[in-house]
Formats: C-alpha cells, structure tokens, sequence
C-alpha cells in the first residue's frame, strides 16, 4: 500500500514517472529489507505519509488519524506529524481544529496505555528500558542528542550508510527542490521531515539501532524524500534511472544476507561490506549468508536459487518500470 501511495502521488506529479518512483522507492532503499521483519519502521511510515497525502487531500480528519497513529507506532514520528500540524495549520484554524480532532483517539489511546503500564499517561515505555544500553538511552532525548561525527559517518559512508547503499536519495534530495517550484508548501514538509529524521538518526548513540539492514530511525521519512524522484526522473532521466539501479541492486543485496551477516561480522569496511555480497558474501560468507525463513523457503528451494529468484523479479520491475518512464520521456504511448 506504501509503495502504491508514494507511486500514485509521484505520477501526480510528473506524469509517466510514477512506476518508476514506486520500484525505486520500494526495493532501492531501507524501505526494502525493513519490510521484510516485524520492525515497525514501514508501517509508521505507511500511516505517517498517509497522513500527510490526506492532509494534501484536504481530508484533515483522517489526516490527524493517520498521523497520530504513526506516532503511536513510533514514537519519532511525532516530529513528523508536528510538521504536518504546521502544514494544516497554514490552511486556517478550523483545518488546524479538524487535524486535532482526528489524532484525539490514538493520543488519548497511547495515554491510557502508559497510565495501566506506567502508572502515569506521560510515561512513555522508552522511560523503562533495561538493557545493557539503559544508560545511554536515558540520556538527552530517549538516547538522542545532536548530532556528533563517528554517527554522521556511519549514517552517509558507514558500511550501509545512505551514500553507500542507496546513492539515489541524492538525486531524491535534489529532486525536492525541482519540486518547490510547483508544489512550494509540500516541498518543505517533505524536505523538514527527511531532514529532522537523519539529524535524530546521526544524534542517537547507536546510529544503526543493533542488527539492522542500515540506519533505520530515519526510514519514516523515506516516501516523503521519495517524492522528489518524480522531478528528478522527468529532468535527469539517465543519471537517476543509474543511481536507482545501484541503490536496488544494494538494497536487494542487503535484504538477502543481512540479518545473517550482521550477527557475525562486527568489521564495517564502508565501501567494500555491502558490495562484496554481491560476488562471494560479506566477510567471505557464502551462500549460507543468504536470508532465510521467507515464503520460497516452502517450496523447498535451494537457499541459492531463491536468492536469485528475488534478484531476477527485483531486476524484472526494475526493468518495467525504467522502460515505461522512457517512453513517457520520448512522448511514446505507455503499453496497456
């Protein structure tokens, strides 16, 4: 549904582009591998980008809905529905009021889980963390301060950092700003939300977040940067249809071995790690680093074969998708 939304909205905005936007966004960045656990980063950002389209819509109540329950689902996206607040807000006070109305029942929800949790509706569950990690979570905000260099490193260059894995948010970032130019208010909500999200991902102790595919705090914001593809696609065809080809062949990568890989290999060379599991695995893992416990696993498909069906559907979308925007580009009609 995620993918469907940031494509549907994407083809609004430059015709022809819209699959495009959609394959990029759904397999050439964290949204791809983040999808496949029970992490709840993709649905906060289903919800938190469905409240700021309904918003775009002028639907406030169910904007304010969407909204609060992303923050319910993660407790980032507060920052996120805050930016949406504003947004509402320069549409008048009642728009404003209509929003407020619509997040009542989910806040009001979260404050009445902490009371029978916590004995008080202010005292969120990151408050009782216990972990070897307690200490450093209590500090600044849930762990999060500014940000400092060693998390900067890891979030841009680090071993799946975002200049690392997934180059095409550059052209994403740089696709925003073509987007000022027709819709200027949207265009800052996206560029706000994206923005607030990595300076909280690169200020938190642990930019990763543990085992994960790469910096995964700042996944939420990733539809609303994917919008700036659009432009992008239609301006620069050549060299984002490149950087998305990149950033889904890392990102499939990624998805397959990660959560084999992590656990057992704490070197994090930042150019090398990800790209090296593309020929003989990370760290000279082999084929037993490919990611199990998926639907292809019923079949009875070797580990191997099923990591290049996934690379073969990956590439086939890919493919679709670039062939359908080329033909918007030429002016040719689209195939039915």
């Amino acid at each position: 549904m995620l993918a469907f939304l940031v494509g549907r909205v994407a083809e609004g905005i430059a015709p022809g582009y819209g699959g495009a936007v959609l394959v990029t966004a759904a397999l050439g960045t964290y949204l791809a591998p983040l999808a496949a656990t029970t992490f709840d980063h993709v649905l906060a950002a289903s919800l938190a980008f469905g409240g700021f389209v309904l918003a775009w819509s002028r639907r406030y109540v169910l904007a304010g809905l969407l909204s609060a329950m992303a923050v319910d689902t993660n407790y980032l996206c507060a920052f996120i529905a805050i930016v949406v607040a504003v947004y509402v807000a320069v549409a008048g006070a009642r728009p404003l009021l209509r929003f407020a109305a619509g997040a009542a029942a989910p806040i009001l929800l979260l404050g009445a889980y902490d009371w029978a949790a916590f004995g008080s509706p202010f005292h969120l569950s990151y408050s009782y963390v216990s972990n070897k990690f307690s200490h450093r979570q209590s500090s600044g905000v849930f762990g999060i301060h500014l940000p400092y260099a060693h998390a900067v490193s890891e979030v841009f260059v680090g071993a799946r950092g975002l200049l690392v894995t997934t180059p095409v948010l550059v052209a994403a970032a740089a696709g925003i700003v073509l987007l000022g130019r027709s819709h200027r208010r949207e265009a800052i909500v996206c560029g706000t939300v994206f923005a607030l999200l990595v300076l909280a991902n690169c200020g938190y102790f642990l930019p990763y977040g543990g085992e994960s595919p790469g910096p995964r705090f700042l996944v939420p914001s990733l539809p609303f940067i994917a919008l700036g593809l659009a432009p992008a696609f239609a301006r620069w065809f050549r060299i984002t249809a490149v950087l998305a080809a990149v950033s889904i062949a890392a990102m499939t990568a990624v998805t397959l071995t990660w959560r084999q890989v992590v656990p057992r290999a704490n070197v994090q060379s930042p150019w090398s790690a990800t790209w090296r599991v593309l020929s003989r695995g990370e760290h000279g893992l082999g084929p037993h680093a490919l990611l199990t416990w998926n639907a292809l696993d019923w079949t009875g498909i070797p580990r191997v074969d099923a990591a290049a069906v996934v690379c073969l559907t990956a590439a086939a979308a890919c493919a679709l998708a670039f062939s359908v925007a080329r033909r918007a580009r030429s002016g040719a009609p689209a195939p039915a």
